[in-house]
């Protein structure tokens, strides 16, 4: 799987400044072992199926957490703000 340059604009706005770390980590959990590296060249176009699931999943969970805080901060506002 490779990602193109518009889902890498997408991606690069929801990932997490230490995605590359954090996609090492995930991935060394299962036994798998990249470097760091591998991980953003994968994100500017090098083809790696299992990393780039891995960055797909981590960017809908930071993007699914990030709307759970908007509505939180809505919830938390005077009502006609």
């Amino acid at each position: 799987m490779q990602i193109n340059i518009t889902l890498r604009r997408q991606l690069t706005k929801l990932l997490p400044k230490n995605y590359r770390a954090i996609v090492v980590a995930r991935l060394a959990a299962q036994g798998k072992h990249y470097h760091p590296n591998t991980v953003g060249n994968v994100l500017k176009g090098s083809v790696n199926k299992e990393i780039a699931l891995e960055l797909l999943a981590l960017a809908k969970e930071e993007s699914e957490s990030q709307k759970k805080a908007d509505e939180l901060i809505k919830a938390m506002l005077p009502k006609g703000s």
